[in-house]
């Protein structure tokens, strides 16, 4: 009984330890978190208010440089909010791999040259060694599988050794396929000559947020690395580690990780897939399409913005509009709706001038009762001929409106200008000059538009309905 006694309050003793350590892993990871947004969040707001008090054009001149940055800054607050939300989705079950077939050997080109080239950005006399290797003999080797959750499993694996390296190599290396639990998989492994891992890290590594070294990080990169692969019926995992010594020597760290897919001896004739609120990991050259762009798009649009956000309507308006002075056209009418139930008499009284529809999918914020999916239903019931785009913030929404019938998704924050005018070039072809309405036509539902809402405005937090 004493023995029993003995077992029992070391058993208890060892739980509250692990407990203990836990919550106070939870607890640095919650302050590195706050910290790491804040590092981002403090100077771009302090940028934005300097520009609100910016008098004169050459004063917003010099300050483009630090609004680039301000820039760059919101959007690693982004890229962390999305991945937080993808692996709530993965986790879920709500993800269907999208299978692909592409070329392995410049992927993982293109995916180490990125690193290496943040590194010499970082820090111009680094001397890391950043290599590829491919274990079967093959020069050219192309692979199928979801180039989604290969990117992002990928890009946080080589980010990670990459911020904890400062001396040695990393190398990406491809080992071939092996089969786990029935599936045949693909089997990558990334090596560092890094500062290693602590033993208390390296058994939590994969379960839950947390950093790997030092006080900088959000605790996001290899967790998720373990929900994308699990999610490609797949597994992340370390296979070795050694912390450097004092003087940083020694250490290194040796993971592997496996997704669903196999190798193929030749590239499929489709293109990637684009991923929702994602450009492509490895797109398709689009040089072709963009050099051609004043000759494909038309010269008169008439577009409809269906969203509760002032803000949101007038960045995608500025957009639309940065695409038609790039492409040479000059006659686009834009018109602003908060909600579906406003615009939608005008898509039924003029579905043939309305070349293209942009929808939000929930509108309650000026009182909308409809959603960006109800529109889409109403459109294809009506026959809509225009181009449906999707502008949710929420993928798996993105996903629910691809299917329903919109011809591609732009997320929040929007693509590139480049991915928005591809979109845009591959629907609108010369051969579809039917859809395009004249001038006349243009005109006058402008001048109707302009009547029926002149000095007609929402509650000040959706802004002005009429037209910008």
């Amino acid at each position: 009984l004493v023995a029993a006694s003995v077992c029992i309050l070391f058993l208890l003793i060892h739980v509250s330890r692990e407990n203990v350590l836990e919550i106070e892993a939870q607890n640095k990871l919650a302050r590195q978190q706050a910290h790491e947004q804040m590092n981002s969040l403090s100077p771009a707001l302090s940028l934005i208010e300097a520009v609100l008090e910016i008098d004169t054009a050459k004063e917003l001149k010099e300050l483009k440089p630090d609004l680039q940055m301000a820039h760059s800054l919101l959007r690693q607050v982004e890229e962390q909010h999305a991945t937080r939300l993808s692996c709530y989705k993965l986790m879920r079950g709500r993800y269907r791999l999208q299978m692909d077939t592409f070329d392995l050997n410049a992927f993982m080109r293109d995916q180490i040259s990125n690193e290496e080239a943040i590194a010499k950005a970082k820090d111009p006399h680094n001397n890391i060694l950043f290599q590829t290797e491919i274990i079967p003999t093959n020069h050219q080797i192309y692979i199928r599988c979801d180039p989604y959750i290969l990117q992002h499993i990928t890009r946080n694996f080589l980010s990670n050794s990459r911020k904890y390296t400062t001396q040695g190599h990393i190398k990406f290396s491809f080992l071939g396929e092996k089969v786990h639990a029935k599936n045949t998989l693909l089997l990558f492994r990334i090596q560092d000559t890094g500062h290693g891992i602590a033993e208390d890290i390296a058994k939590r590594l994969f379960t839950t947020e947390i950093t790997t070294g030092g006080n900088n990080g959000n605790g996001l990169g290899l967790p998720s690395c373990a929900i994308f692969c699990r999610a490609a019926n797949g597994y992340a995992k370390l296979i070795d580690t050694k912390l450097a010594d004092d003087a940083g020597n020694g250490g290194f760290s040796i993971f592997e990780f496996c997704i669903a897919g196999t190798i193929c001896t030749k590239k499929a004739t489709n293109h990637s897939p684009r991923s929702i609120n994602n450009e492509d990991a490895f797109s398709q050259s689009s040089s072709s399409l963009t050099r051609s762009l004043h000759t494909q798009l038309p010269n008169c649009l008439c577009i409809a913005i269906v969203d509760d956000s002032y803000v949101n309507r007038r960045v995608l308006q500025m957009r639309l509009e940065k695409v038609a002075s790039d492409s040479g056209c000059t006659n686009w009418s834009f018109f602003q709706f908060s909600t579906v139930e406003a615009a939608q008499p005008h898509l039924r009284e003029n579905k043939s001038e309305f070349n293209l529809v942009t929808l939000d999918n929930d509108l309650s914020a000026c009182g909308g009762r409809k959603s960006g999916t109800d529109a889409i239903q109403y459109l294809k019931s009506i026959q809509y001929k225009g181009m449906i785009v999707s502008c949710s913030g929420d993928a798996e929404i993105s996903h629910v409106h691809l299917e329903l019938g919109a011809n591609c998704a732009w997320g929040k924050p929007l693509p590139s200008l480049e991915f928005m005018k591809i979109d845009l070039v591959r629907h609108f072809q010369p051969t579809s000059s039917s859809l395009f309405a004249d001038s006349s036509k243009l005109n006058n539902h402008q001048e109707e538009y302009d009547r029926k809402f002149d000095n007609n405005e929402e509650d000040s937090e959706c802004g002005p309905l009429n037209n910008i």
